[in-house]
């Protein structure tokens, strides 16, 4: 599977479509992966297994933007973070999409001199950017946060 929703997200959608009122997730959790996650969001899971809470501001021109995060992650290994998955909570619950990174990071110490912070709000030269476009939910930062 290429990135983007589960199967139950694109029928949740499509029902709401038909006039059924979907129920909210409790939140939206995100864990590390070091290839794609795979239709079910569990494959080539990073070893970090923390799973972080993302709120997100109102959607608006097709696309939501990252408010806050719960926190970094702590890396304890050495590996190429490369995508994502988001889940309804933070341990076990119900995968709701995958995104690839713009770029990747690896242990948290690669430098991108060639992003554009501004986009973000951070200051930091280490970050990770995850890039709705894959799922067409709109372009722009997912998350961007520091992590050591």
């Amino acid at each position: 599977m290429a990135t983007g929703i589960s199967v139950a997200l694109a029928n949740t959608v499509l029902n709401f479509l038909r006039g059924v009122t979907p129920t909210p997730p409790a939140g939206l959790f995100v864990k590390l992966h070091t290839g794609d996650p795979g239709a079910a969001g569990t494959a080539n899971a990073s070893v970090v297994t923390t799973r972080r809470e993302a709120t997100m501001n109102a959607a608006s021109g097709g696309s939501m933007t990252l408010s806050s995060m719960s926190g970094s992650w702590a890396m304890t290994a050495t590996e190429t973070i490369t995508h994502i998955s988001v889940w309804d909570a933070a341990s076990g619950g119900a995968f709701q999409f995958s995104a690839v990174f713009e770029h990747s990071e690896v242990g948290g110490q690669r430098r991108h001199p060639d992003h554009d912070h501004s986009r973000c709000g951070q200051q930091s030269d280490r970050c990770l950017t995850a890039v709705l476009r894959s799922i067409r939910l709109g372009g722009g930062d997912l998350l961007c946060r520091r992590w050591a």
